[in-house]
Protein backbone atom coordinates (compact mmCIF):
# COMPACT_ATOMS: atom_id res chain seq x y z
CA UNK A 1 0.00 0.00 0.00
CA UNK A 2 1.72 3.49 -1.16
CA UNK A 3 0.46 6.92 0.70
CA UNK A 4 -0.35 9.71 -0.87
CA UNK A 5 3.53 10.73 -0.27
CA UNK A 6 4.52 7.69 -2.72
CA UNK A 7 6.15 6.05 0.13
CA UNK A 8 5.03 2.35 1.03
CA UNK A 9 2.98 2.48 4.22
CA UNK A 10 5.15 -0.76 6.29
CA UNK A 11 7.72 -0.46 8.63
CA UNK A 12 10.54 -1.99 7.05
CA UNK A 13 14.26 -2.54 9.14
CA UNK A 14 17.13 -2.89 7.15
CA UNK A 15 19.78 -5.32 8.92
CA UNK A 16 23.26 -4.63 7.04
CA UNK A 17 26.46 -6.70 7.82
CA UNK A 18 29.79 -4.58 8.09
CA UNK A 19 33.42 -6.64 9.20
CA UNK A 20 35.87 -4.30 7.50
CA UNK A 21 36.58 -0.89 6.41
CA UNK A 22 36.85 0.91 3.12
CA UNK A 23 37.25 4.17 1.89
CA UNK A 24 33.59 3.79 0.81
CA UNK A 25 31.55 2.72 3.62
CA UNK A 26 30.22 6.00 4.71
CA UNK A 27 29.21 6.39 1.36
CA UNK A 28 27.37 3.18 1.09
CA UNK A 29 25.86 3.51 4.49
CA UNK A 30 24.16 6.53 3.64
CA UNK A 31 22.83 5.03 0.61
CA UNK A 32 21.15 2.15 1.92
CA UNK A 33 19.61 4.66 4.57
CA UNK A 34 18.02 7.36 1.69
CA UNK A 35 16.58 4.57 0.01
CA UNK A 36 14.68 3.31 3.15
CA UNK A 37 13.90 6.81 4.17
CA UNK A 38 12.41 7.90 0.72
CA UNK A 39 10.56 4.95 0.12
CA UNK A 40 8.94 3.66 3.21
CA UNK A 41 6.66 5.46 6.27
CA UNK A 42 8.42 4.10 9.11
CA UNK A 43 12.22 2.36 9.15
CA UNK A 44 14.75 1.31 11.53
CA UNK A 45 18.52 1.12 9.97
CA UNK A 46 20.50 -1.50 12.41
CA UNK A 47 24.34 -2.22 11.35
CA UNK A 48 25.91 -5.35 12.74
CA UNK A 49 29.79 -4.76 13.35
CA UNK A 50 31.76 -7.51 13.38
CA UNK A 51 34.82 -5.27 12.87
CA UNK A 52 37.33 -3.44 15.03
CA UNK A 53 36.00 0.10 13.26
CA UNK A 54 34.00 2.46 14.79
CA UNK A 55 30.90 2.58 12.85
CA UNK A 56 29.25 5.74 14.33
CA UNK A 57 31.95 7.96 12.89
CA UNK A 58 30.74 6.63 9.80
CA UNK A 59 27.09 8.16 9.99
CA UNK A 60 25.57 11.79 9.01
CA UNK A 61 23.95 13.45 12.16
CA UNK A 62 20.42 13.05 10.78
CA UNK A 63 21.01 9.31 10.44
CA UNK A 64 18.61 7.19 12.87
CA UNK A 65 20.59 4.13 13.65
CA UNK A 66 21.22 1.52 15.56
CA UNK A 67 25.05 -0.23 15.62
CA UNK A 68 25.68 -3.70 17.20
CA UNK A 69 29.38 -4.03 18.35
CA UNK A 70 29.61 -7.91 18.31
CA UNK A 71 32.81 -8.77 21.38
CA UNK A 72 34.74 -11.07 19.03
CA UNK A 73 34.86 -11.76 15.38
CA UNK A 74 31.67 -13.67 15.11
CA UNK A 75 31.08 -14.02 11.84
CA UNK A 76 27.98 -13.72 9.21
CA UNK A 77 25.53 -15.84 10.04
CA UNK A 78 25.54 -15.25 13.74
CA UNK A 79 26.28 -11.59 13.36
CA UNK A 80 23.37 -11.30 11.00
CA UNK A 81 21.30 -13.64 13.99
CA UNK A 82 21.80 -10.89 16.17
CA UNK A 83 20.51 -8.25 14.02
CA UNK A 84 17.46 -9.59 13.19
CA UNK A 85 16.82 -10.83 16.76
CA UNK A 86 17.15 -6.83 17.30
CA UNK A 87 15.07 -5.41 14.57
CA UNK A 88 11.45 -5.15 15.11
CA UNK A 89 10.23 -4.24 11.81
CA UNK A 90 7.02 -5.58 10.11
CA UNK A 91 9.23 -6.67 6.69
CA UNK A 92 13.37 -7.11 7.49
CA UNK A 93 15.58 -6.43 4.37
CA UNK A 94 18.68 -8.33 5.46
CA UNK A 95 21.93 -7.58 3.36
CA UNK A 96 24.90 -10.19 3.44
CA UNK A 97 27.75 -7.31 3.07
CA UNK A 98 28.47 -3.61 2.49
CA UNK A 99 30.37 -5.10 -0.53
CA UNK A 100 27.38 -5.43 -2.95
CA UNK A 101 26.04 -2.01 -4.28
CA UNK A 102 21.98 -2.61 -4.34
CA UNK A 103 19.98 -0.04 -6.03
CA UNK A 104 16.40 1.00 -5.52
CA UNK A 105 15.48 -0.99 -8.60
CA UNK A 106 16.77 -4.84 -6.96
CA UNK A 107 15.44 -3.60 -3.47
CA UNK A 108 11.97 -3.07 -4.99
CA UNK A 109 11.83 -5.57 -7.10
CA UNK A 110 12.45 -8.29 -4.13
CA UNK A 111 9.65 -6.13 -2.33
CA UNK A 112 7.48 -6.61 -4.64
CA UNK A 113 7.39 -10.30 -4.78
CA UNK A 114 5.70 -10.19 -1.04
CA UNK A 115 2.74 -8.95 -2.67
CA UNK A 116 2.63 -12.20 -5.25
CA UNK A 117 2.24 -14.51 -1.36
CA UNK A 118 5.53 -14.73 -0.52
CA UNK A 119 7.08 -14.12 2.93
CA UNK A 120 10.84 -14.68 1.90
CA UNK A 121 12.52 -13.33 -1.02
CA UNK A 122 16.25 -14.43 -0.83
CA UNK A 123 18.66 -12.70 -3.82
CA UNK A 124 21.35 -14.24 -5.98
CA UNK A 125 23.99 -13.37 -8.29
CA UNK A 126 23.43 -15.09 -11.75
CA UNK A 127 27.23 -16.21 -12.01
CA UNK A 128 27.58 -18.36 -8.77
CA UNK A 129 31.23 -20.13 -7.73
CA UNK A 130 31.78 -24.09 -8.64
CA UNK A 131 32.95 -24.70 -5.56
CA UNK A 132 29.83 -23.10 -4.46
CA UNK A 133 27.43 -24.95 -6.43
CA UNK A 134 29.71 -28.17 -5.69
CA UNK A 135 28.90 -27.69 -1.85
CA UNK A 136 24.26 -26.76 -2.56
CA UNK A 137 24.32 -29.86 -4.36
CA UNK A 138 26.35 -32.10 -1.57
CA UNK A 139 23.53 -30.28 1.28
CA UNK A 140 20.80 -31.37 -1.55
CA UNK A 141 21.90 -35.24 -1.52
CA UNK A 142 22.42 -35.37 1.74
CA UNK A 143 19.17 -34.39 2.77
CA UNK A 144 18.63 -31.18 2.47
CA UNK A 145 15.19 -31.02 0.08
CA UNK A 146 15.36 -27.34 -0.97
CA UNK A 147 17.46 -25.35 -3.44
CA UNK A 148 20.22 -23.36 -2.33
CA UNK A 149 22.44 -20.98 -3.94
CA UNK A 150 24.59 -17.72 -3.22
CA UNK A 151 23.02 -15.12 -1.16
CA UNK A 152 23.57 -11.65 -1.16
CA UNK A 153 20.20 -10.29 0.45
CA UNK A 154 17.03 -11.34 1.84
CA UNK A 155 13.60 -9.62 2.42
CA UNK A 156 11.64 -11.50 5.35
CA UNK A 157 7.86 -10.95 6.22
CA UNK A 158 8.05 -10.64 10.54
CA UNK A 159 5.86 -13.92 10.75
CA UNK A 160 8.35 -15.97 9.03
CA UNK A 161 11.38 -14.35 11.62
CA UNK A 162 9.22 -15.26 14.55
CA UNK A 163 9.17 -19.10 13.09
CA UNK A 164 13.09 -18.56 12.83
CA UNK A 165 13.64 -17.21 16.28
CA UNK A 166 12.01 -20.59 17.40
CA UNK A 167 15.01 -22.36 15.77
CA UNK A 168 18.00 -23.12 18.58
CA UNK A 169 20.63 -24.63 16.81
CA UNK A 170 23.97 -23.14 17.85
CA UNK A 171 25.16 -23.15 14.25
CA UNK A 172 23.00 -20.48 12.56
CA UNK A 173 22.59 -21.19 8.61
CA UNK A 174 19.36 -19.11 7.77
CA UNK A 175 18.72 -20.29 3.81
CA UNK A 176 19.11 -24.05 4.98
CA UNK A 177 16.40 -23.31 7.73
CA UNK A 178 14.11 -21.37 5.19
CA UNK A 179 12.59 -23.99 4.00
CA UNK A 180 11.42 -25.91 7.57
CA UNK A 181 9.21 -22.46 8.21
CA UNK A 182 6.19 -23.40 6.72
CA UNK A 183 6.10 -19.98 4.51
CA UNK A 184 6.62 -19.22 0.77
CA UNK A 185 10.22 -18.61 -0.32
CA UNK A 186 11.14 -17.55 -3.96
CA UNK A 187 15.13 -17.03 -4.95
CA UNK A 188 16.30 -13.85 -7.50
CA UNK A 189 18.99 -13.59 -9.46
CA UNK A 190 20.83 -10.61 -10.56
CA UNK A 191 23.86 -9.57 -12.24
CA UNK A 192 26.19 -8.79 -8.91
CA UNK A 193 29.08 -10.45 -8.53
CA UNK A 194 29.47 -12.20 -5.19
CA UNK A 195 32.07 -11.23 -2.91
CA UNK A 196 34.23 -13.79 -0.14
CA UNK A 197 33.53 -11.75 3.29
CA UNK A 198 34.94 -15.41 5.03
CA UNK A 199 38.49 -16.60 4.95
CA UNK A 200 38.96 -20.00 3.30
CA UNK A 201 39.25 -22.03 6.60
CA UNK A 202 36.65 -20.37 8.08
CA UNK A 203 34.36 -21.24 4.99
CA UNK A 204 35.62 -25.12 5.23
CA UNK A 205 34.70 -24.95 8.85
CA UNK A 206 31.89 -23.38 8.79
CA UNK A 207 30.71 -25.87 5.36
CA UNK A 208 31.08 -28.80 7.54
CA UNK A 209 29.31 -27.58 10.78
CA UNK A 210 26.29 -26.92 7.66
CA UNK A 211 26.39 -30.40 6.12
CA UNK A 212 26.39 -32.05 9.78
CA UNK A 213 23.60 -29.45 11.06
CA UNK A 214 21.36 -29.43 8.33
CA UNK A 215 21.48 -32.44 6.22
CA UNK A 216 21.99 -36.14 7.18
CA UNK A 217 25.53 -36.69 5.53
CA UNK A 218 27.06 -37.87 8.79
CA UNK A 219 24.58 -39.48 10.16
CA UNK A 220 24.67 -41.79 6.95
CA UNK A 221 28.73 -41.93 6.00
CA UNK A 222 28.76 -43.33 9.93
CA UNK A 223 26.22 -45.48 9.67
CA UNK A 224 27.58 -47.22 6.13
CA UNK A 225 30.99 -47.29 7.80
CA UNK A 226 29.74 -49.25 10.99
CA UNK A 227 27.46 -51.76 8.84
CA UNK A 228 30.43 -51.82 6.35
CA UNK A 229 32.52 -53.35 9.21
CA UNK A 230 30.09 -55.20 11.02
CA UNK A 231 29.89 -56.77 7.41
CA UNK A 232 33.39 -57.47 7.14
CA UNK A 233 33.12 -58.82 10.84
CA UNK A 234 30.71 -61.46 10.04
CA UNK A 235 32.08 -62.87 6.83
CA UNK A 236 35.63 -62.87 8.75
CA UNK A 237 33.84 -65.09 11.64
CA UNK A 238 31.90 -67.34 8.89
CA UNK A 239 35.00 -67.94 7.43
CA UNK A 240 36.86 -68.82 10.97
CA UNK A 241 34.55 -70.74 12.12
CA UNK A 242 34.67 -72.85 8.38
CA UNK A 243 38.53 -73.05 8.97
CA UNK A 244 37.93 -74.80 12.54
CA UNK A 245 34.63 -77.10 11.05
CA UNK A 246 36.41 -78.29 8.19
CA UNK A 247 40.03 -77.76 7.84
CA UNK A 248 42.04 -79.92 10.18
CA UNK A 249 45.96 -77.94 9.24
CA UNK A 250 45.35 -74.81 11.17
CA UNK A 251 47.39 -73.45 14.02
CA UNK A 252 46.05 -74.46 17.66
CA UNK A 253 43.34 -71.89 18.78
CA UNK A 254 43.61 -69.71 15.57
CA UNK A 255 40.25 -70.05 14.73
CA UNK A 256 38.63 -69.94 18.06
CA UNK A 257 39.84 -66.49 18.26
CA UNK A 258 39.73 -65.77 15.10
CA UNK A 259 35.45 -66.57 15.86
CA UNK A 260 35.58 -64.47 19.03
CA UNK A 261 37.16 -61.44 17.86
CA UNK A 262 35.30 -61.59 14.53
CA UNK A 263 31.74 -62.05 16.29
CA UNK A 264 32.54 -59.55 19.37
CA UNK A 265 33.41 -56.58 16.82
CA UNK A 266 30.22 -57.30 14.80
CA UNK A 267 28.55 -56.50 18.25
CA UNK A 268 30.60 -53.28 18.69
CA UNK A 269 29.88 -51.99 15.26
CA UNK A 270 26.07 -52.42 15.77
CA UNK A 271 26.71 -51.09 18.63
CA UNK A 272 28.08 -47.93 17.21
CA UNK A 273 25.60 -47.56 14.42
CA UNK A 274 22.62 -47.28 17.09
CA UNK A 275 24.64 -45.28 18.87
CA UNK A 276 25.27 -43.06 15.67
CA UNK A 277 21.59 -42.66 15.55
CA UNK A 278 20.89 -41.24 18.85
CA UNK A 279 23.51 -39.09 18.81
CA UNK A 280 22.14 -37.27 15.63
CA UNK A 281 18.64 -36.91 17.66
CA UNK A 282 20.34 -35.50 20.69
CA UNK A 283 22.38 -33.08 18.42
CA UNK A 284 19.49 -31.79 17.31
CA UNK A 285 17.30 -31.53 20.62
CA UNK A 286 20.25 -30.13 22.49
CA UNK A 287 21.11 -26.28 22.65
CA UNK A 288 25.26 -26.53 22.42
CA UNK A 289 26.47 -22.82 23.29
CA UNK A 290 25.53 -19.55 23.21
CA UNK A 291 24.94 -18.29 19.55
CA UNK A 292 26.18 -14.70 20.07
CA UNK A 293 28.14 -12.20 22.24
CA UNK A 294 27.32 -8.38 22.28
CA UNK A 295 29.84 -6.01 23.63
CA UNK A 296 27.57 -2.89 23.27
CA UNK A 297 24.62 -1.05 20.96
CA UNK A 298 25.19 2.20 20.18
CA UNK A 299 21.80 4.26 19.21
CA UNK A 300 22.76 6.87 16.49
CA UNK A 301 20.09 10.28 16.52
Amino acid sequence: MVNQRGKEQVFMSLVVYCDKFDDNIKAKLVNYYNILNENFTEIEFIIVNDSEINITDQLESDMKSTVINMSAKTGLELSLKAGIDFCIGDVVLIINSLDYNLDLGIITRCYNELANGFDIISLSPSDIKISSKAFYKLMHISGLKHELYTEIATIITRRAINVLNKFKHSTFYRKAMYGSLGYKHKWLFCEITSFNTEEIPTKINNAFNYILTYSTFGTKISIFISLLCLTISILLGGYSLGMKLFYDQIFSGWASIMVFMSFGFSGIFAILTIMCKYFEILVNNTLLRSQYKISSIDNHS
